[in-house]
């Protein structure tokens, strides 16, 4: 970890001039059209899932866009249990879309007769009404089990959606053979007939970690770090991301050295930042940026046109009131100020210790762990150029404290 003079060592590299900002934006040209394009191209890919060939080429795309730039672009490989899958359901004759509930059991399982039970996740996230169910299959002693899945956000009405469920490797939701599909599906699973298939296994596999770093100023880097993976195609919430904290380390990197973190396994809870920091713990940065998620998500409104998504937070160690300016910038970009860093900043804040200024951005979307989470769907040109403005501000401020 840097020590006490992290800010002088930065010193005379950072330039903190306000002619910096105008430089940045005005040299832009169509940055909004241009971000979108970059989420549009990660979106190419049905899912991102960690170890997977998808998953893989996400990586060596992500190090090909941070090379257009002349980042020295580095890999950090990890080894963890990969689970791999091979999945029929068929309802009526009729072939439907389904996910296993990773990690729940190994080995080749059949069944005209699975246990069908609804449930809901609490924007789209929360768990507790999927172990409610797990419990209520193990008590009829199941021999497979489909949760339709619906995802309710806020107070509004839940809604039939495919959801993915983050599952750590190590800590496994259910012990049985466990499956997901859309909502809308509980009625004809129930009535039936049904044809289902899972082949699953675990097997011990490689994935890696890029980091890169930009720019040619000399100092301690502060550190933009993205995730990577996701359940589905992401487009809003990964891909946003994505796109936004290249644009930022890009621009950055002219005034201040840059490290850009890109990490793999967030749909398995965080397990490549989890094994990064465990085995490099005295992490050096003059600060650190976490684009999480969702940076430029929308919702849409009552006409119809997409607006920014209010379920959008920002949380730092630093102050971020009103009167800051780290608080200006995140509130002109719509974003909530939390306490709370989630799962994967928050492993990033521990190994940061109290010296080290950390602000992350996460948030939730009704589309959000869903394969409805398309470009055209989910953000816009407009938004991803107002979550760009907004990051790159915060940024901005986070440095100069």
């Amino acid at each position: 970890m840097a020590g006490p003079t992290r800010r002088r060592l930065l010193g005379a590299s950072v330039g903190l001039a306000a002619t910096g900002i105008a430089s940045a934006r005005a040299q832009r040209g169509k940055l909004g059209e241009r971000l979108y394009a970059l989420v549009e191209e990660y979106a190419r890919w049905p899912h991102h899932r960690t170890g997977t060939p998808e998953g893989k080429a996400t990586v060596d795309w992500f190090v090909g866009q941070l090379r257009k730039f002349g980042a020295n672009a580095q890999r950090w490989p990890y080894t963890y249990e990969r689970y791999d899958h091979r999945i029929s359901v068929k309802v009526r004759g009729r072939t439907i879309e389904a996910l296993p509930l990773f990690y729940s059991t190994y080995g080749e399982f059949k069944s005209d007769k699975p246990f069908v039970r609804p449930v809901t996740l609490d924007d789209n996230i929360d768990v507790k009404d999927i172990v409610a169910a797990l419990r209520e299959a193990q008590a009829a002693r199941a021999p497979l089990v489909i949760l339709p899945t619906f995802g309710r956000m806020g107070g509004a009405a839940a809604a039939s959606m495919l959801i993915g469920v983050d599952i750590d490797p190590d800590a496994p939701l259910s012990r049985g053979p466990t499956l997901l599909v859309a909502g809308d599906h509980v009625q004809a699973l129930t009535v039936g007939p049904t044809e289902i298939v899972l082949n699953a296994r675990k097997f011990t596999e490689r994935d890696e970690i890029v980091i890169a770093r930009l720019g040619d100023a000399v100092g301690v880097p502060t550190v933009i770090t993205v995730p990577l993976t996701s359940w589905f195609t992401a487009a809003a919430e990964r891909g946003s991301a994505i796109a936004v904290a290249l644009e930022v380390a890009i621009n950055l990197s002219k005034i201040m050295p840059i490290t850009v973190i890109g990490t793999t396994g967030q749909e398995l809870d965080a397990y490549g930042v989890r094994r990064l920091v465990a085995a490099q713990p005295t992490l050096e940065a003059y600060a650190i940026l976490h684009v999480g998620s969702a940076v430029g998500a929308g919702v849409r409104g009552k006409d119809g046109k997409l607006v920014a998504a209010t379920t959008r937070w920002a949380a730092s160690s630093r102050p971020a009131d009103d009167r800051t300016p780290l608080g200006g910038a995140l509130r002109k970009g719509g974003f909530t100020v939390t306490p709370r860093f989630g799962l994967e900043a928050a492993a990033w804040a521990k190994t940061a210790g109290k010296d080290i200024p950390v602000l992350s951005f996460t948030g939730l979307f009704p589309q959000f762990h869903t394969p409805g989470d398309l470009p055209e769907t989910t953000t816009s040109p407009a938004l991803m150029e107002a979550a760009y403005d907004a990051v790159y501000d915060a940024a901005r401020a986070l440095t100069a404290l």
